[in-house]
This record gives C-alpha cells, structure tokens and sequence, in this order.
C-alpha cells in the first residue's frame, strides 16, 4: 500500500516536471539554443579580425550589433 502511494507520487511529479519542461523549451529553450549559436558565430567573427578582436577601432560597432541583436529577442 505504502509503496502504491509512493510510485504515484513519483508519476506525478515525474509528469509535472515533464510538462514544465516542455512548456519551457516551446517559450524560452530554441531561442536559448539558436542564440548561443549566433553568440558563438559573433566571437569567432571577432576573433578573426586583425586588430584585436575589433575593440581598438571596432568597439562602437560590436556594441551597435550587439544591442540590435538582444533588441531582436
């Protein structure tokens, strides 16, 4: 009996963590994942840049795309 209870508590909670998850991933979770892609492709852009990763001359810039970039999401 004792056990009974204990296996239908676990299923509960098991389907509401699953439920929670799965509304998170539709909201927040692509957008999480395809943004530290285009993070990803931005530092390595950086990088590839001659002077420094681009902050010396660039600085103004980076930030400008990065602003237009957050202002998407």
């Amino acid at each position: 009996m004792l056990l009974t209870v204990i296996l239908i508590v676990f299923t509960v909670v098991l389907l509401l963590l699953g439920v929670g998850v799965f509304i998170w991933w539709r909201k927040f979770g692509k957008q999480f994942f395809e943004m530290s892609k285009n993070l990803t492709k931005m530092n390595q852009n950086m990088f590839k840049n001659p002077n420094g990763g681009g902050f010396s001359t660039d600085f103004e810039q980076q930030m400008k795309t990065i602003q237009e970039f957050f202002k998407k999401r």
